[in-house]
């Protein structure tokens, strides 16, 4: 590949962000000591839903999966998902990206507490608690925020992952973060990566140290390890975990 000039690069990334900027997205540079994490948020209305606006519209943070990839800027494009109209989503969507060895355990929440941050200054208004969507390996990044993070966390909506990949389900069960709110796990037969037989036993123990109905899972036999599974087949099942 040739040498790319650093002005080149700059009008490479200004028409990306006019391609970006249709969806009614706002971009943001999120800064930590140690790493720039591309980030987008945008305030999604469904059809015949209440009204909202920037200021008071309840907050979810999507997390991406590939969280080890050198896609440095997955969370640009990945909070798009939560726009369908099928959903019937009413909510400003935040999706911040991580890469590499900034990943979501590494960098992750303090990647989130910064951007939530920058979006409260913008709004003019605080966002204390929060609703968190994560995918694959995104849900590391859940699970992680909710021991550490900064806000309170109201709901998470995980799907196809594994926490059990990076926490002890006793020993998580026991944070005063993660016994605040209701956890709604989505897990897949299919699924190439967690298969239920290995997914399953986590979850029930996990969901077993809660309060009764704070945490529920759904499985499905034919479920596959990505988001458009769910979309194409349970999509119903998606819209009730997000309202």
């Amino acid at each position: 590949m040739q040498n790319v000039s650093p002005m080149a690069w700059r009008r490479l990334f200004a028409m990306l962000l006019m391609c970006w900027a249709w969806s009614g997205a706002d971009t943001l540079a999120v800064q930590i000591p140690q790493f720039q994490s591309p980030a987008a948020y945008w305030l999604v209305k469904s059809k015949g839903g209440p009204k909202i606006n920037l200021k008071t519209a309840p907050v979810i943070v999507w997390l991406h999966g590939g969280m080890g990839s050198t896609n440095c800027a997955k969370g640009l494009t990945a909070g798009l998902a939560l726009q369908d109209s099928a959903l019937k989503v009413d909510a400003l969507v935040a999706s911040p990206s991580v890469c590499g060895e900034n990943n979501w355990l590494h960098a992750g929440t303090s990647v989130i507490d910064a951007l939530l941050d920058s979006i409260a200054k913008r709004r003019g208004a605080p966002i204390d608690s929060i609703w968190m969507v994560g995918v694959s390996d995104g849900g590391f990044g859940v699970v992680a925020y909710n021991v550490q993070g900064r806000r309170s966390v109201a709901r998470r909506v995980l799907v196809s992952t594994f926490p059990g990949m990076v926490a002890d389900e006793i020993e998580l069960a026991k944070m005063p973060g993660v016994r605040k709110g209701r956890w709604i796990f989505l897990q897949g037969g299919a699924d190439r990566l967690y298969p239920l037989e290995q997914t399953m036993p986590w979850m029930q123990s996990f969901c077993a140290q809660l309060p009764r109905k704070q945490c529920e899972i759904h499985q499905e036999a034919a479920g596959e390890h990505d988001w458009s599974w769910w979309m194409q087949n349970r999509v119903a099942l998606l819209r009730s975990a997000l309202h």
